[in-house]
């Protein structure tokens, strides 16, 4: 995830575990969208000014997908 901060961008990841596993894959992405959101805006809120309405997608991975 993503959020302007001044001139710049501040990216955020985290890893989260959607709560309905067997959800269809939209619902699980968007279930992970918002439980990520609300951790950054949580843990960085004080720090960088991240919040859940600030920040914006930038990208959303399966765990098993992910390859450094």
């Amino acid at each position: 995830m993503v959020h302007r901060v001044g001139e710049g961008e501040c990216y955020h990841v985290r890893q989260v575990i959607a709560p309905c596993l067997s959800a269809p894959e939209p619902v699980a992405r968007k279930q992970a969208e918002i439980l990520a959101g609300a951790r950054i805006e949580a843990e960085r809120r004080d720090w960088c000014g991240a919040t859940a309405a600030s920040l914006r997608i930038h990208g959303v991975e399966r765990a098993v997908d992910w390859r450094p």
